[in-house]
């Protein structure tokens, strides 16, 4: 079993983000959505989609 111990949720999000989408991705995400996910510098494009 792997740990992985953040120093909080927005590092925890941006550490799981950084494991798996390359600076290319794209990211769907409700709306609203938690906002620090959308501050992440290293993904170069974000689309929302908001009719979930």
């Amino acid at each position: 079993m792997d740990l992985i111990v953040t120093a909080g949720s927005q590092d925890g999000l941006c550490k799981a983000l950084e494991m798996m989408i390359s600076p290319a991705d794209y990211i769907v995400t409700q709306e609203p959505c938690y906002t620090g996910t959308l501050s992440i510098e290293d993904v170069s494009l974000f689309y929302t989609y908001n009719e979930i």
